[in-house]
């Protein structure tokens, strides 16, 4: 809906949309500005489809046009217009107004996922609703046996106890030392005291002062260090989700049955998480030796991944390791008390923070005192950590021995055979978790993430690379077991499981483990919630999350561009390339033989000048390089810092060598642009042509799928043209002004330079230029655009996704460089999302034309 608004002024008259009823801006004729009526004062008409599409800033000719037919038409019928608000900080370009439109995407095809070598239809499939296939009955009749219960040699159980007690001395020995500063500090100021009986004159006097308060004061200080792990809470502890038997009464009956075979003791609970893990133990840690609450912890990335044999055996594995009664309680004392020592050696809070402050403070005293104190905190954790690192010696033979032990328990439950496919099946899973994990941070950036984590893990599976699960499998079936490993290497323990039970086991039973849950969806779905919610606290609420499906698809529409545009660029232009697209999206050709031909000329042109371009791109990586180096090399000579002119490629070491340098620098990355824009400018006219005859509703007839493609790219191209043509190369210098305050900061992380005044100076200006580069960024690339795709906010602009509103100051170092690569990451991946899209669609329409992919040679490839 829009609204008519006559200009009090020009008198011109136009439309703008509904929603911006009430507010201020600018007359499109005559800049004058005025209020739009909070009430149309005519009938309201239905907006142009152009408006929504439209959203690119308008070249200053082509304002001018427009202007021009605005004022000309007299009583010429009302066309809506754009309003332009006086605050955009866009510096005059027109706002993105009304609704924002989001791209409809054509789902890839079911063949070959591009890039990843797997099928899209199984990654769909992974990440389809999780359906139960055996009943409850099938699941527990599938337990056909126990198995043979094995104890411990008296040897074993003897020196277990042995290794309990040197674990327990520890802290013993940890408490007398304590005791033993206490005691110096006690006989220094009881017997110290006659140091200020000859002490003769105020000299002297100050100096007996220093010698008894100062070792007083540090020793107080020491003891304060000392006794702060004693009293100090203990690590936060996850809060996993309990299950209720009533909720889950399958579960806890297949534990039991598990329970039964191994001779394990049932839990007392089962908790769930939505880790690649399973964990089993007794809930009082170090005090669990007088505690009886034995507790199971699974993790349902590992359920969703698993078939019910290998949970089974998993099951048994970690039921296992409480089998053993007291040697399972003698265990968990050994490793909660190596964890609190741990924490005591390496843990790091606000008290280090003072002392080191102290340190370098310009109070000469607080700076002695803080120095003997800081000496002091070393050696007594260097006394702890020899004493750590010969209990964790002793400490992991047992705990080998224990991961030994429980494979024998999963070996007779489902067999060797099985074993083996669950050790490479937690891997696989696991390296499919790490790739889950940087799908959440992907997705962050839209605001939104997938609500099932466990069924991602599962989705990510299929599309690790072959070569890559090659080397991980690889790497893991060679490694060997360490000195201080907790637990055995892969090919030790499956060598192990072969001997122990060459047979199938006791449980066959097909299907997926996640036939043992009443609703693993829903399950996995509300953990998935839990554990987002305790990391992002209130940034995060259900209306921000969405299926995994529609994940799944969104990366599939993504990759299968990210494959087209390497091929339709013939693998020779840079991202940060400028590709001007015309602001306008193509127009149908009138003459069908006339676009083809034009397409095909655009494409031999293209073809042409690749050469001259990957030339081009070689060059201008070293050019890159000179050019940091230059611009860095200026910023510390201008703070008086000597450099070897030599290591930075300076005739000199002067201001005038190091910006010399900077400018042939700049001047050859010019040139190297001329060399580029043969390229780039054939590579536009191929895309827009073929986008322009894909207008023609015959050609879009024979595109498979074709209204929907031309729909789609409708919505992407002011999104790419915008970032083509303004914003890639306007990363350029931010790129620069980053790579130049790492540098510095390189430079500054190389020696103690805490308080080398001229090379913070030069860090400051460093990052005072990366501000200004920034804001330069966000000027540049507006608030004209709608970001394309869905996102959390809906009328979300671009400079608002890739910035936040308000840059870290320059002394806020650390969070100006994450916030520049923030920008750069999510400003070149959504261009790279976009463009990508556009030439899936132009391969599709050239296809139809007869028109293959151009083929280019591997020796051509950079």
């Amino acid at each position: 809906m829009s609204i008519s608004v006559e200009c009090p002024s020009c008198q011109s008259t136009f439309r703008v949309r509904e929603e911006l009823a009430g507010k201020r801006g600018r007359c499109p004729s005559c800049k004058a500005v005025l209020t739009v009526p909070a009430v149309a004062t005519t009938a309201v008409v239905a907006a142009s489809p152009q408006i929504d599409d439209d959203l690119a800033p308008l070249p200053p000719e082509e304002a001018r046009r427009a202007e021009a037919k605005l004022t000309s038409r007299g009583s010429a019928p009302e066309k809506a217009a754009e309003v332009e608000y006086e605050e955009d900080a866009a510096g005059g370009y027109v706002l993105a107004g009304g609704a924002a439109k989001k791209a409809k995407t054509v789902r890839v095809r079911d063949g070959a996922l591009p890039g990843v070598g797997v099928s899209a239809k199984g990654v769909r499939q992974a990440a389809a609703p999780t359906e139960i296939t055996r009943t409850p009955a099938e699941i527990l009749a599938a337990f056909q046996g126990e198995i043979e219960p094995f104890r411990p040699s008296p040897l074993y159980s003897l020196w277990l106890l042995v290794v309990a007690g040197f674990m327990v001395l520890l802290p013993l020995i940890y408490v007398a030392l304590i005791g033993l500063v206490i005691s110096a500090l006690v006989y220094h100021a009881v017997n110290d005291v006659t140091i200020f009986q000859n002490a003769r004159g105020s000299g002297a006097l100050k100096i007996a002062v220093l010698i008894y308060l100062v070792p007083l004061i540090s020793g107080a200080v020491i003891v304060m260090f000392m006794l702060k792990p004693l009293f100090a809470k203990s690590a936060k502890k996850t809060n996993n989700r309990v299950l209720d038997p009533q909720v889950e009464p399958l579960l806890y009956a297949f534990i039991d049955g598990v329970c039964e075979s191994v001779g394990a003791p049932r839990p007392e609970r089962i908790e769930v998480d939505g880790k690649v893990n399973a964990a089993a133990g007794y809930s009082g840690g170090a005090f669990s030796f007088v505690t009886r609450e034995p507790v199971l912890v699974i993790g349902l990335g590992m359920a969703a991944g698993l078939n019910l044999k290998q949970f089974a055996g998993v099951m048994a594995h970690e039921l296992g390791h409480i089998s053993q009664g007291s040697g399972a309680r003698l265990m968990d004392v050994i490793s909660s008390i190596n964890i609190w020592f741990a924490r005591v050696v390496y843990e790091r809070d606000d008290w280090d923070q003072t002392l080191e402050d102290w340190s370098t403070s310009g109070n000469g005293y607080l700076i002695m005192l803080g120095a003997l104190v800081r000496l002091a905190v070393w050696l007594t954790r260097r006394v702890l950590w020899v004493l750590l690192r010969v209990g964790h010696l002793v400490n992991m033979v047992f705990l080998r021995q224990r991961e030994y032990d429980a494979d024998r328990y999963e070996a007779r439950m489902v067999g060797a055979k099985v074993f083996t496919q669950t050790c490479w099946r937690l891997r696989e899973l696991q390296l499919a978790s790490e790739f889950a994990m940087a799908d959440l941070q992907s997705s962050w950036q839209q605001r939104r993430l997938p609500d099932n984590f466990p069924k991602l893990i599962l989705a990510n599976v299929p599309q690790i690379p072959k070569e890559t699960l090659a080397a991980y499998r690889q790497a893991s079936g060679q490694a060997t077991t360490g000195l201080f490993d907790t637990h055995p290497s892969d090919r030790d323990r499956i060598a192990r499981a072969k001997l122990e039970e060459p047979g199938e086991g006791i449980f066959n039973l097909d299907g997926p483990a996640t036939d043992v849950f009443r609703n693993f969806d829903a399950l996995a779905r509300a953990v998935t919630f839990e554990y987002y919610k305790s990391v992002l606290g209130r940034d995060i609420s259900k209306d921000q999350l969405y299926p995994v499906a529609e994940l799944v698809e969104t990366q599939a529409v993504a990759q299968e561009g990210y494959v087209a545009a390497e091929r339709f660029f013939l693998k020779a232009m840079p991202l940060t390339q400028r590709l001007a697209l015309p602001y306008d999206y193509p127009k149908a050709p009138t003459q069908a033989k006339g676009a083809k031909q034009a397409l095909v000329k655009a494409r031999n042109d293209q073809q042409a000048a690749r050469e001259e371009c990957l030339s081009a791109s070689e060059r201008n990586s070293d050019v890159h390089a000179r050019l940091i180096k230059a611009e860095a090399a200026s910023v510390l000579l201008k703070s008086d810092i000597k450099l070897d002119a030599e290591a930075w490629g300076l005739r000199t070491a002067t201001v005038k060598a190091a910006e010399a340098a900077r400018d042939q620098a700049l001047a050859e990355s010019h040139a190297l642009e001329a060399e580029f824009a043969p390229y780039a400018a054939s590579a536009a006219q191929r895309l827009t042509q073929a986008l322009a005859i894909l207008q023609v509703d015959t050609v879009a007839d024979r595109v498979a799928e074709g209204r929907e493609r031309r729909e789609e790219a409708q919505t992407l191209y002011p999104c790419a043209s915008h970032l083509g043509s303004n914003v890639v190369s306007q990363l350029l210098p931010a790129i620069r002004a980053k790579q130049v305050l790492e540098l510095l900061l390189t430079r500054y992380n190389e020696g103690k330079n805490e308080k080398n005044q001229p090379l913070i100076t030069a860090i400051l200006h460093g990052a005072s230029d990366l501000r200004n580069k920034l804001e330069e960024l966000r000027w540049k690339v507006g608030d004209t655009i709608y970001y394309p795709f869905e996102h959390a906010e809906e009328d979300i602009t671009l400079a608002r996704f890739a910035l936040p509103p308000v840059l870290p100051e320059k002394n806020d170092v650390g969070e100006l460089l994450e916030t520049a690569n923030a920008a750069v990451d999510r400003l070149l991946g959504l261009y790279r999302r976009a463009l990508g899209r556009l030439t899936v669609t132009a391969e599709e329409v050239e296809r139809v034309l007869g028109l293959e992919p151009i083929a280019f040679t591997e020796a051509d490839e950079p």
